[in-house]
């Protein structure tokens, strides 16, 4: 630590010219132990940072004192991962947990010295300890301006699907109600005060957008629409109280950042961030400034649009200092003279560093591996192709580093989601453990995926099994035809939507495949419907839009689900479960293993008692990749 950014830059690309031979294989945990650090962040006065940090295999909470020099184990739980924090006050942090993967997140809360523990909320196990037959959670929502001791948060002990909005003493941890949900609004948004000014409410098929100025002002609706129809998303407030920023596709293709006047309830024409085939955006606010002053986004690649000139400078400055790593910028304390950076790439997980604008210093203060080798790692490219009916679709193509790119074994890895979610340029595990056994490694953002616009996400409703699965079919036929892949030794590996496509893969196109890994996916969209029966109404109505509906789409319903065409199913699977999944519940597992040794298929099932939707327990994903590893060894034919 302490090494100017220059220094880091320079190393690793003299690294990257001297290797030209293969890097050597790796062990598993290389890509899947814990981070030693995570989740840098400064608290608001400037003078801590807090961060976790791998503790007995566990992520737990450190802060860092600035003026001491000290640092302070704030948490050492040795069962569960502290899965997020966040400074609630100059003096607190509160921090989520689970039970065992089943995502029902408790709310803590802790002080920055170690000292104030306290349970807001409690997990679903902690709350069923204490004799809870009614189990509430509790979800961060905003400081309160110029009030160290308390903050707003959601909370839904009085209606189980829809949240009211409590104040919450942090010192005594006692809550009151603030603003009751009149039983619709799905979403809330407050200023930069602490002012609840949104609620988004959804009924059926119809999503309000309702604004009010105070806390005491009765509601207005600012905008309505019908669930079909371009998204008008509230995004944040700018620092006057008045303008609203939206992210809408109105008039578009895709959605852009514009700003939206409360007073007058008009949008001003010409967005402050748009572009032409990627949804922009998230915004970036100055606490020093008191205003937006940037909006970031996914392109091929990550981009920040820089409303502000002077950070656009440092930008480049900090560009300039490290350009083989995307950096992003955010203040580190609220008077603007010290920035954090965070630096990227496909080939670096990442690095922390500060920024001393008194100084005109950039220096790291945090690797989150630093036993990963850069150098080692394998680059991403952005790829773009067209599927059978012509819809564009992107993606990334990563190649092992040190091999020629010719008649190569490969893996098709598919996202979850589906919907709203995608790939993106990056340092992905998954890829990297792939690529450094020698695959090829393709993802594709398939129709349905998020980031591309409202018309190309819905052209993937209803359409599970069959065009979305054909995108996939597609990318495959367009590695090969480039002559990357051997058409011989493709597998297909996905985790929750992507395990339902590595199953309907197997199942519908077998002559493709010869191996597939399927991490906690889905059997059907029937056995998924099925598990959200109960629902909330506007709930159902969008389940039926996207996904569909169990009596009226029957028909669709069973000739998706790969469970059905078992017989077909050429190449053997590795299948991987979590017991306590709440989103793809174990009996997809069974079942789909039950249609397998019914028709007499190989497959192999890894269950783990103590997972969710994935494996985040480090001891658990080392075991898991080391039987993904295994088993592609055994099931991909060697040249």
């Amino acid at each position: 630590m302490g090494k100017g950014l220059g220094w880091l830059a320079a190393v690793a690309g003299c690294a990257l010219q001297m290797l030209a031979a293969p890097p050597p294989e790796l062990p598993v945990e290389t890509f899947f132990r814990n981070p030693t650090f995570a989740q840098l962040s400064f608290s608001p006065d400037g003078k801590s940072i807090a961060l976790l940090q791998s503790v007995e295999n566990r992520m737990n909470i450190v802060v860092l004192n600035l003026e001491k020099m000290e640092k302070i184990l704030l948490t050492r739980f040795t069962a569960q991962n502290v899965t997020a924090y966040q400074w609630v006050g100059n003096d607190h942090l509160a921090f989520f947990m689970d039970d065992d993967g089943n995502e029902f997140f408790g709310m803590f809360v802790v002080k920055r010295d170690g000292t104030g523990y306290k349970e807001l909320s409690g997990t679903f196990e902690a709350q069923r300890a204490r004799g809870r037959i009614a189990i509430a959670g509790m979800t961060f929502l905003s400081r309160l301006e110029g009030d160290d001791e308390q903050i707003l948060v959601l909370r839904n002990s009085r209606l189980p699907q829809f949240a009211d909005v409590h104040r919450v003493n942090l010192r005594t941890g006692r809550n009151f109600t603030h603003t009751l949900n009149p039983g619709n609004v799905t979403g809330w948004l407050v200023d930069r005060r602490g002012v609840v000014r949104i609620a988004i409410a959804m009924e059926k098929n119809r999503v309000e957008v309702r604004h009010r100025p105070t806390n005491e002002a009765p509601w207005e609706v600012i905008h309505a629409r019908s669930a079909n129809e371009p998204p008008w998303e509230p995004l944040g407030f700018d620092g006057d109280g008045r303008t609203l920023f939206i992210a809408t596709s109105e008039g578009r293709t895709t959605s852009a950042v514009y700003r939206f006047d409360t007073q007058t309830g008009r949008r001003e024409a010409e967005p402050v961030c748009a572009d032409a085939t990627f949804d922009a955006g998230s915004l970036i606010y100055s606490r020093s400034l008191g205003r937006v002053i940037g909006v970031s986004y996914q392109a091929e690649k990550p981009v920040t649009r820089w409303l502000d000139a002077q950070f656009a400078v440092y930008q480049r400055i900090v560009d300039s200092a490290l350009p083989d790593t995307v950096n992003q910028i955010r203040e580190a304390t609220p008077d603007g003279k010290a920035l954090l950076v965070h630096a990227t790439s496909d080939r670096e997980p990442g690095v922390y560093c500060v920024m001393d604008l008194a100084q005109r210093k950039i220096n790291e203060i945090a690797v989150t591996r630093d036993w990963i080798n850069p150098a080692e790692m394998a680059a991403m490219r952005p790829v773009k192709f067209a599927a059978r009916d012509g819809l564009p679709l992107h993606g990334y193509l990563t190649l092992p580093a040190g091999r020629e790119p010719r008649d190569l074994p490969c893996v098709l890895l598919v996202h979850g989601g589906p919907y709203g979610i995608r790939d993106a340029w990056g340092f992905d595990n998954d890829a990297q453990f792939l690529a450094n056994r020698g695959f090829a490694v393709l993802q594709v953002n398939y129709r349905g995926s998020g980031g591309y616009g409202p018309a190309f996400e819905a052209a993937g409703y209803r359409k599970w099994g069959l065009e979305m699965q054909d995108d996939l079919t597609d990318a495959v036929k367009w590695v090969v035809a480039e002559g990357i892949a051997d058409p011989r030794r493709v597998a297909i590996m996905g985790a929750s939507y992507g395990g339902y496509a590595v199953m309907a893969g197997l199942a519908f196109t077998p002559e493709l495949y010869c191996a597939g890994v399927n991490i906690a996916g889905a059997a059907s969209m029937k056995q998924f419907l099925e598990d959200r029966r109960h629902a909330p109404e506007f709930m159902e109505a969008i389940l039926a839009e996207r996904w569909g509906h169990l009596k009226r789409d029957k028909e669709r319903l069973e000739r998706t689900a790969p469970e059905n065409y078992a017989a077909q199913v050429r190449a053997p699977v590795f299948m991987a479960y979590g017991r306590n999944d709440p989103r793809v519940q174990i009996e997809h597992g069974w079942r789909l293993e039950n249609a397998w040794k019914k028709a007499g298929k190989p497959y192999e099932m890894f269950i783990k008692d103590d997972e969710g939707h994935g494996f985040r327990k480090e001891g658990n994903a080392i075991e898991l990749y080391r039987k993904i590893d295994d088993f592609l060894r055994r099931h991909v034919p060697a040249r």
